[in-house]
């Protein structure tokens, strides 16, 4: 497994409150959460997972197709596996909803 980011090799508790599943609004800042960190190492695990001649185009799709709107994230999730050509539910789940560190991409 390629390393990441040096947040994904920290070892901390804090894998334990996946980012899809935050109970309440009050812990979108708690520092025992970490959904936006999660987030964004899940987003360069789709990189690292998908490569950059899917990820990068995929992104620049998202943004033009739903800029000024409001999403869910399974449309992120429908929208990778589209471009991308890849069955991607084991990796969100892992990533997204599943509490502690994902293990694999």
């Amino acid at each position: 497994m390629p390393p990441i980011t040096t947040a994904f090799r920290r070892r901390t508790t804090r894998w334990q409150h996946p980012p899809a599943l935050i109970p309440e609004p009050a812990n979108l800042f708690d520092p025992s959460f970490v959904p936006y960190n999660r987030g964004a190492m899940t987003l360069q695990a789709l990189r690292v997972k998908i490569g950059d001649a899917a990820f990068f185009p995929m992104m620049r799709a998202w943004y033009a197709e739903h800029r000024n709107g409001n999403v869910a994230t399974a449309d992120f999730m429908a929208l990778a596996e589209r471009v991308s050509g890849q069955q991607l539910d084991a990796f969100f789940d892992a990533w997204l909803y599943r509490p502690g560190k994902p293990t694999s991409w």
